[in-house]
């Protein structure tokens, strides 16, 4: 056999078998892109499995509660699912909207604890002055056996 012919003919061949791999990887995209649509049930099932452990590692490493971390990243799903048809129309990557939101729930996690302590420091003082005008009511031979 002629080596220039045996070339070009493997060069044939190669060629027609990777223009068969294009399609094939066309054809896979394409179904790959609507299994990753996530306005469907299916896609947007493959988004909570790329991405939720991702997201759980970006909660838990700030705030450092599994449990909490676990609820945030619910609630960025639940937030996901009911704005995915306006997400979709966004020009940004999901993954980076998702991470985003993420941080801002790690955000919001503080700002709520700080928010508790305050209330809770108000709740200490407002019943400190009550339970002293209270004690202030007292006859004195009752108020040595209270404090």
């Amino acid at each position: 056999m002629n080596t220039h012919y045996y070339f070009r003919e493997k060069f044939r061949i190669g060629a027609f078998e990777h223009a068969l791999n294009m399609l094939r990887k066309k054809k896979e995209h394409t179904a790959n892109q609507f299994h990753n649509d996530i306005r469907t049930e299916r896609g947007f099932k493959n988004l909570y499995e790329n991405q939720a452990p991702r997201l759980f590692t970006i909660c838990y490493k700030r705030i450092g509660v599994r449990e909490e971390a676990e609820e945030m990243v619910h609630d960025i799903f639940k937030s996901v699912w009911e704005r995915r048809m306006a997400i979709v129309d966004q020009d940004n990557s999901i993954e980076h909207y998702m991470a985003r939101a993420a941080k801002l729930k790690v955000i919001d996690h503080y700002r709520k604890q700080e928010r508790q302590k305050r209330i809770m420091h108000l709740v200490k003082q407002d019943y400190e002055a009550k339970s002293k005008k209270a004690l202030n009511n007292f006859p004195q031979n009752v108020k040595k056996y209270i404090g």
